[in-house]
Order: structure tokens, then sequence, then C-alpha cells
């Protein structure tokens, strides 16, 4: 199971990058120097870039600038005190809507999943928003509640593990910073004979395939990915042409999408049920 993020993004900017009469030529790679001395030697018009940390983005703001290649990033939190384009998400706006949910709900215990190799970014945007309305109404918050979770199966089954080992009494939700962390979680529990949302409940971020896939269908914040790639081929082809732009950051909106992951804990009395879990 592999996120679908990058699949979709990168299908839906090669419709919008081929519907105005240009090509993508697609590069993966963790290199920024790598990346750049091949958009040199391909002779690209512009460059977007996806889903890279605070370092990256100033490499290739300095590189692009170098090469003289405009570039516009899509999701990219960057505080190097540069102007940039970016498309992105009201992540955190996002990360305090589930999170308010939840505690309408009468979750008061809630944890947070994610990614946290760079100080800043899309996951750590969620996570301020959790914070935040944690903040607002009063629950405590303390560093455990940041619980990281890896991207690698391995690695991500063994995290999993420790949480139900050791942990996941603790909480009532769990606030995974994907739908994909959250749905391979779901599964997880189901194989250790932990109900989803009965025992805890889950939510995640994205409203991708895997939202509806998941049984329990997933609770979740919807994006719009097909506009976010619109947007930043309209940012790329209005630099290319060296038109004016209005705004060189873009925050789509976001909203909830309720389904049935998440328990309302204030409708019956809860009573988690560990004793099932499997050894």
């Amino acid at each position: 199971m592999q996120d679908p993020f990058l699949r979709d993004i990168i299908s839906a900017l090669e419709h919008e990058i081929r519907s105005a009469g240009f090509f993508l030529m697609l590069y993966i790679s963790a290199n920024v120097t790598e990346s750049l001395r091949m958009a040199a030697s391909w002779n690209a018009e512009g460059l977007i870039a996806i889903s890279y940390n605070d370092e990256n983005c100033r490499q290739f703001i300095e590189g692009s600038e170098r090469i003289r290649i405009p570039i516009v990033f899509i999701d990219a939190y960057f505080d190097g005190g540069r102007s940039f384009f970016n498309v992105g998400l009201q992540d955190l706006k996002g990360g305090v809507m589930m999170t308010e949910y939840l505690i309408r709900l009468g979750h008061a215990s809630i944890a947070f999943l994610g990614d946290r190799e760079a100080p800043i970014g899309v996951d750590y945007e969620r996570f301020l928003g959790y914070q935040g309305a944690l903040e607002k109404y009063h629950l405590p918050f303390s560093e455990d509640n940041y619980i990281c979770i890896s991207y690698h199966p391995a690695e991500r089954r063994e995290m999993l593990k420790q949480l139900v080992k050791e942990r996941l009494r603790t909480y009532s939700a769990l606030f995974f910073t994907s739908d994909y962390l959250a749905a391979d979680a779901i599964n997880f529990f189901h194989d250790q004979g932990i109900r989803v949302p009965e025992d805890i409940s889950v939510y995640g971020f994205d409203d991708n395939i895997f939202a509806v896939a998941v049984r329990p269908k997933l609770t979740t914040v919807k994006q719009d990915i097909i506009q976010k790639a619109l947007y930043a081929v309209k940012q790329i082809l209005a630099l290319i042409r060296k038109e004016n732009m209005k705004e060189n950051r873009i925050s789509l909106p976001v909203s909830l999408v309720i389904r049935d992951s998440v328990r309302n804990l204030k409708s019956k009395s809860f009573f988690p049920h560990y004793a099932h879990y499997k050894k």
C-alpha cells in the first residue's frame, strides 16, 4: 500500500500542463542539485516542485535563479525570508476543524500521529492546528501526544505495535496526518482485534481513495488535488510568460467529511474493550 497523493497530483498536473500546450517531464530525486541539473539539460521552461522541506526549498529557489528557470512549489513551507510561489492548503485550519469536531463529540484525549523529521511543513502545520484547538478548549497537551509515525511500512508496523502495547488506552481518538496512514492503522488494529470506532476513534486528512476503501469509512479533512494542480500550472505559466501575479502563495480551502470512523462519546457511555487485544 502506498500513499496515492503523488500519483494523483502528478496525474492532475499532467492533464493541466498538456491542456495548456506544454509537456510534463517528470524527474524524481531527493537531490536538489541533481534535479536542477536535469532541468537545465532538458531546457525546461519552468519547474514545479512537490512536497520539499525547508532546506530543499531554499536550495531550489537559489538554484532556479542561477539557471533562470522559474519555479512553483506545491505544499512547501519555507522560513527563509524569501519570496516564493506556492500552492498549498489551509493545513492549520484543517487541524483546528478536525480537532474541534472531536472535542465537540466528547473526546478529551487525542493523539496526533505524523512525520516529525522537518521543523516546519505540512504535518507540522496540521499539528499546530490540533494543538491550538486543544489550548482553545483548555485541554491538556504534552509532547507525548505527538507520536512520530513512519511512512516506511516495516517501521510503521513496529511503531503501531508499540502504540497498541503501551499507549493506545491513553487516548480516545487518533489524528493521523494522512488518510493513507489512518487506513493502514485501521487495518492493523483490526488484525489485533481492536475495533474502530468502538475501542478507538481514527481520523485522517486528504479524503482520497483510502478514506472510502477502508472499513469503517474514514472521517477526514478534504483537499481538492485537481484544484491544487490547476493553480500550480496557472502560476508557472504566468511566470514563464512574465505576467504580473496578484498573489504568490495560494492556500486552498479544506472541509470536514464525516463518515464512520469516529465515535460520538456524548451519545452513550464509552466502554473500550481492551481485553480482547491479540498478543
